[in-house]
């Protein structure tokens, strides 16, 4: 095998172009980014576009860039589980759950990234094949200016759309990345074998490149509204109602977008999640579908997909509910919480944002939260004391907030749902707060706690 040919400025730039590409798979999908992305361009480009041993094909140059992408992504799963990630001492399969999450809508999240962290990957390859500087200059440049300007759709697509609440749309970009995968092999693949192969070719071969440009060209006219019947298809399959009676009926729902901490209702009455780990699923018979606000859930995509049962386990007053399928969460009635007054053990009050879980999407850390001071918690329960929720109230708000008491602020930040003690919530309309309910509207002193808290005059 002979050794790499290798400069030191062939090595500088390639750096360049692992750094670059690692930045901007971060900023577009950061869940696949970070040190394997950089060890895998710099391996398979390195490889490809000095190396003397590797052939000069996609399959090769893909080949090699997943392997290096996976054992990367396995080394920096070792380094965090058996150090400085793993604060909380989780077993491998705990750890690797709440690193990379186990609900279907989670495993969605990260295969659209994957396949769209393998499409930028593609759009690298003739760059390992290119002998002209002005024409790697100029693919350099096309190709970063494209990816530049898909990035806002891309980042709009998978903050708004990629979630279990409308798992309609997430198919639909989920299919969205896979075309756009498609064609981007397809082009590559052209240019490659067609345009960079040879660039001293003569009159006859450049004859040939332009009718293989005109079959392509009449290729992707007929391949792309074929590949988008299909989707219309199979989206208007699986989103219409099923024929057959559905298994379940609707029992339960959440009535804020904030389906983690915020409230639901069942049987009329209001429950609230809790920390406690329940296990109903496993030996219990579910009561039916527990569905999101404003969700879909008459579609054969919901049942097959997306579907979230509840379960339950009666005990006098104690009525303990618990949602296993899509997504997991516990629930305890509202009216027992709010007598056991447990809030008065917490240190940490943090007010929640409603869509805080798609503003962590893109941090490090969690994010969408304020701290509380606790003169401003016990100010507020002094005042309404145990707060009696309304569902009707929740149809028309303008902003949600949940409050949450902690032991700690490690135990809020790295608490895996980040769920903790109940304390209230905040309701907005019309630029007026009210705690829990519209008959407690929040005024004077505490309003202006409020405001600070929240960041307002």
């Amino acid at each position: 095998m002979k050794r790499l040919n290798l400069s030191y400025i062939n090595v500088i730039c390639v750096f360049v172009l692992s750094f670059a590409v690692m930045e901007y798979v971060n900023l577009l999908i950061g869940r696949v980014g970070g040190f394997p992305v950089l060890a895998g361009v710099l391996v398979s480009y390195s490889v490809m576009r000095y190396g003397s041993f590797a052939r000069k094909n996609m399959a090769c140059y893909m080949g090699i860039y997943i392997l290096t992408w996976f054992i990367g992504t396995v080394v920096l799963f070792i380094a965090k589980y058996s150090g400085w990630g793993n604060i909380k001492k989780l077993g491998p399969a705990q750890y690797f759950k709440a690193l990379y999450g186990s609900t279907l809508s989670e495993i969605w999240g990260y295969f659209f990234a994957i396949v769209l962290m393998l499409t930028v990957i593609v759009s690298l390859f003739p760059l390992t094949v290119i002998k002209s500087r002005k024409i790697y200059a100029r693919y350099v440049l096309g190709n970063t200016l494209f990816w530049t300007i898909i990035l806002i759709p891309l980042r709009f697509i998978d903050k708004k759309f990629v979630n279990h609440k409308v798992m309609w749309q997430a198919g639909c970009m989920m299919a969205f990345a896979v075309l756009l995968l498609v064609l981007e092999l397809f082009i590559v693949y052209r240019l490659v074998k067609y345009r960079y192969c040879d660039e001293h070719a003569d009159r006859k071969v450049r004859i040939h490149r332009r009718r293989v440009r005109r079959k392509t060209i009449k290729a992707v006219i007929v391949i792309v509204p074929v590949v988008v019947i299909a989707i219309i298809v199979v989206y208007t399959y699986f989103m219409s109602p099923s024929n057959e009676p559905a298994e379940y009926e609707k029992v339960a729902s959440c009535i804020t977008n904030d389906d983690r901490l915020g409230p639901m209702v069942y049987d009329s009455q209001v429950y609230i999640p809790i920390t406690i780990e329940l296990d109903y699923a496993g030996t219990g018979s579910p009561l039916g579908y527990i569905v999101y606000k404003d969700q879909d859930y008459s579609s054969r995509y919901y049942e097959v997909a997306a579907s979230n049962l509840l379960y339950m386990n009666k005990n006098g007053d104690d009525t303990y509910l618990q949602m296993a399928g899509n997504a997991s969460n516990s629930y305890k009635k509202l009216s027992v919480v709010e007598k056991s007054n447990s809030w008065k053990d917490c240190s940490v009050f943090l007010m929640w944002d409603e869509e805080w879980q798609s503003e962590s999407r893109y941090s490090k850390d969690v994010t969408g939260y304020t701290e509380c001071d606790e003169d401003f918690i016990k100010s507020l329960e002094d005042t309404f004391g145990a707060v009696k929720i309304n569902p009707a109230d929740f149809k028309d708000y303008d902003a949600y907030f949940t409050i949450e008491g902690y032991k700690s602020m490690k135990d809020a930040i790295e608490s895996d749902s980040h769920v903790g003690t109940w304390v209230g919530c905040i309701l907005a309309k019309d630029d007026k707060f009210y705690y829990g309910s519209y008959d407690n509207e929040i005024t004077g002193g505490q309003l202006q706690m409020l405001r600070h808290v929240l960041g307002g005059n």
